[in-house]
Order: C-alpha cells, then structure tokens, then sequence
C-alpha cells in the first residue's frame, strides 16, 4: 500500500512539473514573456512620427527591482527585406516595465544600423543590468549604451565614443611611417619594409626607399570588433581597431582597447597595439 502511494505521488508530481510550464504568468519559465510581441511585428504601444517595428527584444530585470523586464530595439523599415536583416533607421530602446506595466524609452538620436544584438551587463558597477545594443553601420562596428536610473535610461556609451582611437601620421623615405596620437602623447616610427614590393609596384617608393607619393598619409579604421568583458567590479568595453595604410588591407598595426565607465565617463584601462605595445605607459 505504501508503494502504491509513493508511485502515485511521483506521478502527481511529474504531471504537476510538466504543466506548470504552460501555466501563464509562470516567470520562472523560460516561455515567459511580458509582452506578447515578436520580432517584426509593428510597435504601437509609443506614438512615434512614422510606423516603428521590433527589431529585436531580450528579457531581463533591468530595473533592479527583481521582476523580468522586457527589453525591445523599434525602428523603422530602410526596405522591403526582412527587419532582421536589413539597416533600420531612427532606432530606440525601450524598456517594458513589468512592476509598474508601463513603458520607458531611450529617445535615441541618429541611431542606425542592421545585425542589431542586444546584451545584458553591468556597466555602472550598481548591480543594476544595463542595456547594449552592437551592430553594424556603415562598415563599422557601433554600440549604444543605456543604463536604467529613477525611471529614466540614460546613454552613457553614445555615437561619439564609436569614434575611438584616432591615429594620424605619413609615410617617410627608407620604408617607414610615422604613427601619432595626440590624446596619448604617443609618436612612433614603424618599420613598413615587409611590404616594400606592394608599396613599390603600387609607386608609393621607389626600389631604393624614396618616397614617389607625395603626402601619403596614415588613416584609423572604425571598430572591427566591440565585446563585452569582466573587469572585478562590473563590466567593460573591449573594442579593435586597425591603423592603415595605402588601404583596408594595409594593416599597419591593431589597436586592443578596454573601456570602463567610471565617475560619469568612460576610461581607457587598456590600450594596446600589436606592434606599437602598450600605449598607455
């Protein structure tokens, strides 16, 4: 008889486990979903001037209060193409505010770009999830930032920190160039004869290291890549850039920096260059 109990008992409970999953509400589940939206459906729930569509959403607390929020990227269609796909324009972050049922907005300025992913981390070191979204826009990798505070999201990662690193210099005679950056108080004459034939058949030089092209200058690529890393009390920005040549493909060195929000800005921790080495010390 007790067996019989027993064995009843363990089904009662494997029936109640599966259920429970289907029952709405259930916040533990990973089908919760506060809204019932999905990516490419239109967003209406915020007068905008023109038709907004969800682009992307990820759940999350981001308001410190324990409960799940809903985290949605709107914007508007730049085409007929799939939203995943395409460049959206005049992009927003909005947050679905579960506690309060209520909607929070960014009021994102010029934000655009396709391949848009959300990530959920601690920026601000407050124990409070921030938002970032990482795309790609205009050949280059951006990010926006928005950290949530007294009802409001604030962008503390803007267009402007997507300029990074800015290297200037040019090339001189005897296979070298000049690699400056002002911010860092860094000058540095690199070593460019690995590449002496592709400068030499495109009559950058001459076959003795004299200078054909007059004022043939250095450039600083945009972002190749934005990651999310670990610093011991919240976390940072590592972002890649590329100091170039005569084009895209003549890599004079790449660039390593780490970012940390710290006092209201964001703080270089880490500039390195593969060849240039540690650029801040």
């Amino acid at each position: 008889m007790n067996n019989k109990i027993i064995w009843i008992a363990v089904i009662l409970s494997v029936t109640i486990a599966i259920f429970s999953k289907f029952i709405p509400g259930d916040k533990n589940s990973n089908e919760f979903k506060p809204l019932d939206k999905n990516i490419g459906d239109e967003f209406t729930e915020i007068s905008y001037p023109n038709k907004m569509f969800i682009i992307n959403y990820t759940i999350s607390d981001v308001t410190g209060d324990a409960e799940k929020d809903m985290v949605l990227l709107v914007g508007e269609k730049s085409g007929e193409e799939a939203i995943a796909n395409s460049n959206v324009i005049n992009m927003d972050v909005v947050i679905y505010d579960v506690s309060n049922s209520a909607f929070i907005k960014a009021d994102s300025k010029r934000f655009n770009g396709s391949d848009n992913r959300i990530t959920i981390a601690d920026f601000t070191g407050d124990k409070i999830q921030d938002i970032a979204i990482i795309n790609l826009n205009d050949g280059k990798m951006c990010a926006r930032i928005y950290s949530y505070e007294k009802g409001e999201l604030n962008e503390i990662w803007r267009e402007r920190e997507n300029k990074g690193l800015i290297f200037t210099g040019e090339f001189v005679d005897g296979f070298k160039c000049q690699i400056v950056n002002s911010k860092l108080n860094f000058s540095q004459f690199v070593n460019v004869s690995n590449k002496s034939k592709e400068y030499i058949a495109n009559a950058i030089y001459d076959n003795s290291g004299k200078m054909k092209k007059a004022d043939m200058k250095v450039k600083t690529s945009g972002y190749i890549t934005i990651d999310i890393v670990e610093l011991n009390d919240r976390n940072g920005i590592k972002t890649v850039q590329r100091v170039l040549g005569m084009d895209n493909n003549d890599i004079i060195d790449e660039i390593n920096c780490v970012w940390k929000y710290q006092d209201g800005k964001w703080q270089m921790v880490e500039a390195k260059g593969l060849k240039f080495g540690n650029l801040l010390y």
